[in-house]
């Protein structure tokens, strides 16, 4: 007998003698077995376990140290606020050609706190302070402004050449930028005025708006000052037009798209292939790789048929030997395909790379054009032949098992078990988004903390010299216990998600497996998704 065997003996005994002298069955019985004598000592148990539980996790006192250092945060906000008011304010004396404004993205970052997603009034900065007032009037100016001059940049470098020099004989209204009369005006040609023709500066600035993307990036940047701030900081009829014009702009774009598909169109036969055959392989998964197929199987068995038993296990060495030899025609395809993109995207970005001029090489190193040109295209790869093939399976999987689970559920069963499963997929649907959000949260604040430990190790003289190891070891700690409490909060939300409904356990009931369950979505997103249950008799 073993060490193991000989004291779990023991235990048990010793266990058997305390309680046949101290507890009576009767004592025992009020906490075992799980029964309604036994519910309120477990019910007491459970409910001082949870308030304890969420006095730890929920109810969290922000620490001495996040607040110091959150004081400290809202110090600073405000000092380079009002440093910009102040550039702002001389900037504004000076004529428009010599003028240089703020970027809008930079005071946004004081206004807004990217890593935590909070507006900067949290760190002690009142909402009607009248340096953060002013900042948000600055703000609503250069995002207006900013705007406008890529409407307008983007409006010149797009252009059609013959349009302008018949401007006099066949005038085009759409050469203005459709926008708000009151917001801007970019007039192709002024016939009563002496074009002057455009610097050097303007012409670099007016190729860079040609593509579209500043004027894309404008938008997007607007939009998402409307998001966190306030849709009072935006004009909302300036984006309209803005979106107009990029979206005649991709029209104009897409009509180049017969070069792209003739870079693609060798790839587009063998990804094909290699769709349909994963399609095939995943619909014979969904049937063969059943519990209750296996399950079907044995019953048979034990009843006493063998011929129908062997018929049937045959039947699913053949459906395995199947999905076995539908894996490499399927593997190859996808690596042919992806293979063959990478290599005609690479060579037709290498072409058009070396027809740039020799400021483009100046301004972005070789290796980093290398690094882009390997990776960007296996990511076109992953994401134009991948990601529609992992589609396509999912759909494939989804739908088989549909099928199954209605050809064996009466229509009442399968439509309880559906409308979960539509809950379901809302619910994950926003906490997805929710995670996302989180997840960048965290990365944030932890490329904060690499940032300031970097820093402190880059200046570590300077530091050495004043004296400043205690603050610097003080701050990278707070910033790990921002971290710390935002991760944790991350895992609270998702455990609380995975545990309470909709993703409450129920157990099945029935010959149908999971598909009679009653549960809120797990168990039909069981059903559904992963085809476990058995086939008709």
């Amino acid at each position: 007998m073993s060490i193991v065997s000989f004291a779990a003996t023991q235990m048990e005994s010793l266990l058997d003698v305390y309680l046949s002298d101290y507890l009576s069955e009767e004592a025992f019985a009020r906490v075992w077995p799980l029964s309604k004598t036994s519910l309120p000592a477990w019910g007491g148990f459970l409910g001082l376990l949870m308030v304890t539980w969420v006095f730890n996790f929920i109810v969290i006192k922000k620490p001495d140290a996040i607040k110091r250092d959150e004081e400290k945060r809202g110090k600073f906000y405000h000092e380079m606020m009002k440093a910009v008011l102040t550039y702002s304010s001389k900037e504004e004396l000076k004529s428009e050609e010599e003028r240089k404004r703020p970027e809008a993205s930079r005071v946004y970052k004081l206004l807004w706190d990217d890593v935590h997603k909070v507006r900067t009034t949290k760190y002690g900065i009142a909402k009607n302070d009248e340096v953060n007032v002013q900042m948000e009037a600055l703000l609503q100016r250069l995002l207006v402004h900013e705007l406008k001059k890529a409407v307008k940049y983007t409006t010149e470098a797009n252009k059609d050449p013959d349009n302008n020099n018949n401007n006099d004989a066949d005038p085009d209204p759409d050469a203005d930028a459709v926008g708000d009369a009151n917001e801007i005006t970019v007039s192709a040609a002024d016939n009563n005025s002496k074009i002057e023709p455009p610097s050097k500066d303007e012409i670099k600035t007016i190729a860079e708006h040609r593509s579209g993307d500043k004027l894309h990036s404008v938008i997007r940047f607007n939009k998402e000052v409307a998001k966190n701030m306030g849709k009072q900081f935006v004009n909302k009829g300036l984006i309209t037009s803005a979106q107009k014009i990029c979206k005649e702009l991709y029209k104009k774009q897409s009509k180049k798209a017969n070069s792209v598909l003739a870079l693609v169109g060798p790839v587009i036969p063998h990804a094909i292939k290699m769709i349909l055959i994963c399609c095939l392989r995943t619909a014979l998964c969904a049937k063969f790789h059943q519990i209750g197929v296996w399950v079907h199987v044995i019953e048979v068995g034990a009843a006493g048929d063998m011929s129908q038993a062997i018929d049937l296990l045959f039947e699913l060495w053949l459906g395995h030997m199947f999905i076995k030899l539908l894996n490499l025609p399927e593997h190859t395809y996808r690596k042919r395909a992806k293979s063959m993109f990478g290599s005609r995207i690479r060579n037709g970005v290498l072409a058009a790379m070396v027809r740039q001029d020799y400021e483009y090489f100046d301004k972005n190193s070789t290796g980093v054009l290398q690094e882009r040109l390997n990776r960007d295209a296996d990511e076109l790869g992953d994401n134009l032949i991948g990601f529609p093939q992992e589609m396509l399976e999912k759909l494939t999987w989804i739908s088989v098992n549909l099928y199954i689970v209605y050809h064996q559920c009466p229509w009442g069963l399968f439509t309880v078990a559906i409308w979960p499963v539509i809950m379901m997929m809302t619910f994950q649907y926003f906490m997805f988004r929710y995670f996302r959000k989180c997840e960048e949260r965290m990365r944030r604040v932890g490329q904060e903390g690499v940032r300031v430990t970097s820093e402190v190790l880059r200046q570590i003289k300077t530091v050495r010299q004043f004296a400043m190891e205690p603050q610097s070891a003080a701050q990278f700690a707070r910033s790990n216990i921002s971290r710390h409490m935002m991760v944790e909060h991350v895992h609270v939300v998702t455990e609380c998600a995975r545990t309470l409904p909709p993703h409450s356990q129920v157990p099945s009931c029935g010959r149908y497996s999971t598909a009679a369950s009653l549960s809120p979505s797990s168990s039909a997103c069981h059903t559904l998704l992963r085809g476990k249950c058995r086939p008709p008799r």
